[in-house]
């Protein structure tokens, strides 16, 4: 169990009285290393908040994380879209059919080392670390490579571009200014701008 869970047929979690745990459905996330650590959704309306309100439904990408096993997979869940006020439809929440692995439930990305944080704007992926233990490794900001897709293993160093940063220890959450398009990284370091 990845820790990440959905409510159950014949729910409504606006009219729930107390915790009830047949509630809740976990969402299989098939070769997960570790608990979801992060989610960044998706929607046709660019606004987090809408994932699951217009026709087409939404996409939910989940980090799941381990530091004891230094992995981090991505998982892309779809999100399909509400159904009025009424309980909400079976499996809402269920793996991406992916064209390249249509036979094999998996991971989107397995980036074989240990990442707490993921920005993506649909044209390139960026996966974030802070500094960690045991390993004594940096501060790294990464760019994914142009043909990142389903079912690849990145190895070592060789997965893009990347920038580490020493002797810093804290990485927060990528976001774009809306106002000019730049992506902005922030941490202990202070801000890095990429325009």
């Amino acid at each position: 169990n990845c820790g990440l869970f959905q409510l159950a047929r014949g729910n409504n979690i606006t009219t729930m009285q107390a915790s009830n745990t047949n509630a809740w459905k976990p969402v299989d996330l098939p070769e997960s290393t570790g608990a979801v650590t992060r989610l960044f959704t998706v929607s046709p309306t660019h606004r987090e908040a809408d994932v699951a309100t217009t026709l087409r439904g939404g996409a939910i990408y989940a980090l799941s994380a381990q530091v004891s096993l230094f992995q981090a997979q991505i998982y892309r869940l779809a999100v399909k879209p509400e159904s009025g006020n009424g309980p909400p439809i079976d499996d809402m929440v269920s793996l991406y059919p992916d064209f390249f692995t249509q036979q094999t439930r998996s991971y989107f990305v397995s980036r074989g080392d240990y990442r707490n944080f993921m920005y993506s704007d649909g044209a390139f992926w960026m996966l974030l670390r802070s500094h960690y233990a045991p390993r004594n490794t940096p501060v790294r900001i990464e760019l994914l490579p142009y043909n990142t897709r389903s079912g690849v293993r990145f190895a070592g160093n060789n997965s893009g571009k990347f920038l580490e940063l020493s002797p810093y220890n804290r990485m927060n959450q990528a976001f774009r200014l809306s106002s000019t398009g730049a992506l902005l990284a922030h941490g202990d370091f202070g801000i890095y701008v990429h325009q």
